[in-house]
């Protein structure tokens, strides 16, 4: 009896030395697979894209492996140079976005909508396998309403800058630039209207992959490239338009375009919350939508439940379209929200417009 107790007691104490262990062939006497016991959560979960705070998210991408030419050509519409898919050289199961004309300035948009508040991330590498290029660049245009009026983010071997083209190229209003400078464009191609927003230095080794992403969420613009945040500034200047990508006297691939936005609202009023009730006590902002008439003079106001100037959300020359703003719900000199009806009062082109919006604890 006492031989079958302590066999038994062996058994049991190999069992919890393999358990403790992790080492279940104490118990096997062999290595086999282990299947999962069920789906594991994690608390964190996947980071929330900041655009899903503010309303319904569309999703779109591009990654060029089964992708036709009809496909390809109902989706991007190119306003010059020459591009098409192909082999990336090197690499024969990979097919990617070629752009194979180092001569001129070269422009592809998407050609159905335009976009006020989006994620935009694109993989991209300048090819000089045939040639030595000099001054080039390659980049991504964005809220392009026409030839003269859009911001554009260009990367070269010497430095990343964000520059911003329009009639008269307004200044931004005091405060606006979160400790940026801005100054005028300069160089052999700059335009008269065009202003740098920011410019730092930056190396890149022409046949390396980057990653390249603009987020714009109202007058907000945040740069990142390979992961890494570069600049956030606000600029008021241009709030919708079409969304591209360029290059200049280079060759380049493109791979991995990722769009992530924010469908535009339809406006009867002339200004729109993409909601109409809030808390900023804990944290909540909206995103106040307004369409301007023209190209000109712009002012977006916040009046309290008194009828009295709250906030200025922004005000300058603005382009034409819809335009959007984030208020957080304070107001000006750190003025505390209370609880009540605030009007949001839009100002344009000789027009006024209001809509209320309820602010709650």
């Amino acid at each position: 009896m006492k031989k079958y107790l302590w066999t038994f007691l062996s058994i049991g104490l190999l069992a919890v030395f393999g358990l403790v262990s992790g080492d279940l062939s104490a118990l096997t006497g062999e290595n086999r697979p282990l299947k999962p016991a069920g789906i594991i959560k994690t608390v964190s979960g996947k980071p929330k894209n900041v655009l899903s705070n503010f309303g319904k998210t569309i999703k779109r991408q591009w990654d060029f492996q089964n992708i036709t030419r009809k496909e390809l050509t109902t989706a991007w519409k190119p306003l010059a140079g020459q591009w098409r898919v192909g082999i990336e050289p090197g690499h024969a199961d990979n097919r990617v976005l070629n752009q194979t004309d180092n001569r001129r300035r070269s422009r592809l948009f998407l050609s159905r909508d335009q976009y006020t508040n989006f994620e935009f991330a694109v993989r991209l590498r300048v090819d000089t396998s045939r040639d030595q290029t000099r001054n080039w660049q390659v980049g991504l245009i964005f809220r392009r309403v026409d030839a003269g009026c859009y911001y554009k983010l260009r990367v070269t071997s010497a430095n990343i800058a964000l520059s911003r083209l329009s009639p008269g190229c307004p200044a931004p209003i005091p405060g606006s630039e979160s400790g940026t400078k801005t100054v005028s464009a300069t160089g052999k191609h700059a335009k008269a209207d065009e202003q740098m927003l920011m410019m730092l230095p930056l190396e890149v080794s022409p046949e390396k992959w980057y990653v390249l992403k603009v987020t714009c969420l109202g007058e907000q613009i945040t740069i990142k490239f390979d992961g890494k945040e570069i600049q956030t500034l606000n600029d008021f200047g241009i709030g919708y338009g079409k969304l591209g990508i360029f290059t200049y006297k280079c060759r380049a691939f493109f791979d991995d375009l990722q769009l992530t936005y924010l469908p535009v609202p339809k406006m009867s009023k002339g200004i729109r919350p993409h909601r109409e009730i809030f808390r900023p006590s804990r944290g909540r902002k909206i995103l106040v939508y307004y369409r301007n008439p023209k190209t000109g003079p712009a002012t977006v106001r916040v009046m309290d439940t008194r009828g009295e100037l709250f906030n200025v959300l922004t005000q300058g020359v603005h382009s034409a379209g819809i335009n959007s703003v984030v208020w957080d719900g304070w107001g000006l000199s750190s003025r505390k929200p209370e609880t009540g009806r605030y009007l949001l009062e839009f100002r344009g082109g000789g027009r006024v417009r209001a809509v209320y919006v309820c602010v709650k604890p």
